[in-house]
């Protein structure tokens, strides 16, 4: 059935006697340039009296309106007043509904003004005649435009109200509505919705990734059940131990940490190992020749401490001492016979060892006089048994691998400029070298695991301020470093958050973001608040988007805060994309509505303040 007017005339009705033209489209310019749309007709039909009679075509135009009007008094004001307020809910729209004015004030202000323009663009006569009806109709319109607005406020807060509760009872969407709410959390954040995703690919949780994000799920503890608490406690020691899992496989090739102890205690079973060889060589070896015999007893009377040296380590492996020397009346060292390879060998090392600690004490001249009578002796038993070579290297590795691995054990204690120079040394020394110094670290960070500090560890070795971060970088391989350091990081990370969810005190971001909870996402935003999204200042982002999180939105219910909580906490990867990048049907229609009801609520005061001015001559009618 097609739409009537209340003055328009029935079908049964009998057909009226030359019906005046409804003038729409004349009426609804009136109301758009408030009331002088006549006159602008008339202007551009005769040039404004350049090419034709001005007065009596605005006249003939007036007398159509006033025909018009009497015959459609309903109708020719529904024109006049759509004129006024259609335009005005087109800005709206397109501005976002958000130049809705607020304050009574100020509609009492715009209804008054309007009023005003309006009668003053219908009035005729000079300017004089025209002003005088202006004060009457800005005081109808100061009354009229509050009353009609906030009428209208009411419709449009009842629409807010309708989706809302549409949005619950749909149980779809009420899920919709929790995601709303974790994404207005996470914009907070200040990361991007890919950046999220793929941390949870890597191991993290939303709550981990600022701040912010622990202070709201801090703000959702009462809503936490017992397996979301247990999982907040668990986690940081799982990545705790992948990541110190990861450190040691790079560092020592292997995530057994009996590796590490093996490397420790190692030494000692390599050692033995070597010193079985030799036993073996010594037992197994011929006699030596003469010139073995005279250099020995050449070195023995050079170096007498040598002597003790030799039956000391005699009587460690045998019990007693060598039988080998004698003495004579001028203290001169005599060989009774041609020494054992053992016995040639002891008195190597005794030469060896006054040679180190000359050089130690600061005898540089000693020392290389020690020096080369410890090359005459090793010469000459290299030739004798190439085997003792052989195993006389691989002692030495051993012993220097040794050295590598405690300076690599004792390297957080050192300056990271101390560590740093030590390492150029290490690498110049070869891959067994930089091996046991890598392995000697992975163990002084397994004994600080074992200590208590393993909950700190992880900050500690990627805090870029802390010494231990830049010694652990300095040592750590360049092209793994950054593998790693992730890990480290997100152990970090889940500790920060479990310390803070389950342990935290209320702060005043924590009840701030616990009255936020629920609140939906659009809100009453101003034209400052639109300025404010078209920057890219995220200080002034993070405004808006609370300030709109504080809009039209209902409380959630306890269910509803839980699977909030349960995605600040979400692990899966999936289930975070379709949270964070789903926007849905529904938000998007919540937004139009909203966006057209405040647009009509603004349209209402223009088309309030042409309907002041139209009943404003009402009132000087006796």
């Amino acid at each position: 059935m097609p739409i009537r007017f209340l003055d328009e005339p029935r079908a049964t009705d009998p057909a009226p006697k030359a019906p005046a033209d409804p003038q729409d489209i004349r009426f609804g310019l009136q109301g758009l340039t408030f009331g002088g749309a006549e006159e602008i007709e008339a202007g551009l039909r005769t040039g404004f009296g350049l090419l034709g009679d001005y007065p009596a075509t605005v006249a003939d135009i007036r007398s159509q309106l006033a025909a018009a009007r009497k015959e459609y008094p309903y109708r020719t004001t529904a024109a006049e007043i759509g004129g006024a307020v259609i335009p005005t809910v087109g800005l709206g729209l397109l501005s976002g509904g958000t130049a809705a004015p607020a304050g009574l004030a100020r509609m009492a202000a715009i209804g008054a003004g309007e009023a005003g323009a309006y009668e003053f663009g219908t009035g005729e006569g000079g300017i004089r005649e025209r002003l005088r009806g202006v004060p009457e109709a800005a005081a109808i319109g100061a009354v009229a435009a509050p009353a009609l607005a906030l009428g209208v406020g009411k419709v449009t807060q009842k629409a807010g109200q309708f989706l809302d509760f549409a949005r619950r009872m749909k149980g779809e969407r009420a899920a919709r509505a929790v995601e709303q709410e974790f994404q207005s959390v996470m914009r907070d954040s200040g990361m991007t919705a890919d950046e999220l995703i793929d941390a949870a690919r890597r191991g993290s949780i939303p709550a981990d990734m600022s701040q912010t994000a622990r202070e709201t799920l801090r703000s959702y503890i009462t809503f936490l059940d017992d397996p979301m608490r247990q999982r907040l406690l668990d986690r940081p020691a799982e990545l705790r131990g992948a990541a110190i899992g990861k450190t040691q496989e790079i560092l020592t090739g292997d995530v057994d940490a009996n590796v590490i102890s093996q490397f420790s205690r190692g030494v000692e079973a390599a050692k033995k190992d070597a010193s079985d060889a030799y036993d073996e060589i010594f037992d197994t070896a011929g006699k030596l020749n003469a010139p073995v015999r005279a250099a020995a007893q050449r070195v023995l009377n050079s170096a007498p401490q040598a002597v003790k040296d030799l039956n000391a380590m005699m009587r460690a492996k045998t019990g007693k001492e060598s039988n080998l020397i004698t003495k004579g009346p001028k203290g001169l060292v005599k060989l009774n016979r041609v020494p054992t390879l053992r016995e040639a060998e002891y008195i190597r090392r005794a030469i060896n060892d006054m040679k180190n600690k000359a050089y130690k004490d600061g005898k540089g001249g000693l020392g290389e006089a020690y020096g080369d009578l410890e090359r005459t002796m090793r010469g000459l038993l290299d030739d004798a048994s190439p085997d003792l070579s052989q195993t006389r290297a691989v002692w030495s590795r051993i012993e220097k691998n040794a050295e590598h691995f405690d300076v690599g054990r004792k390297a957080f204690g050192k300056s990271s400029d101390d560590i740093e120079l030590a390492f150029e040394d290490v690498v110049a020394q070869g891959g067994d070298a930089l091996a046991a110094f890598r392995a000697g670290m992975m163990d002084a960070i397994r004994r600080k695991m074992e200590t208590g500090r393993a909950t700190s560890l992880p900050k500690l070795l990627t805090n870029m301020e802390a010494k231990e971060a830049k010694i652990f970088q300095t040592i750590f391989p360049a092209d793994t470093y950054d593998e790693v350091y992730d890990a480290l990081d997100r152990a970090a990370r889940s500790q920060e958050t479990r310390t803070r969810v389950l342990q935290g005190s209320q702060t005043a971001e924590t009840l701030a973001r616990r009255a936020e909870q629920g609140k939906g996402i659009i809100g009453d935003l101003d034209m400052g608040d639109v300025a404010a999204l078209t920057t890219k200042s995220p200080v002034l982002l993070a405004r808006t988007i609370k300030k709109a999180v504080s809009g039209i939105g209902t409380k959630y219910s306890d269910a509803q805060k839980r699977e909030v909580a349960q995605l600040l906490m979400e692990e899966n990867p999936d289930l975070l994309e379709a949270a964070l990048k789903d926007k849905g049907a529904f938000p998007a229609l919540q937004k139009a509505a909203l966006r057209i009801a405040k647009s009509i609520e603004t349209g209402t005061l223009r088309g309030a303040g042409v309907a002041a001015g139209q009943v404003s001559p009402l009132f000087g009618q006796e």
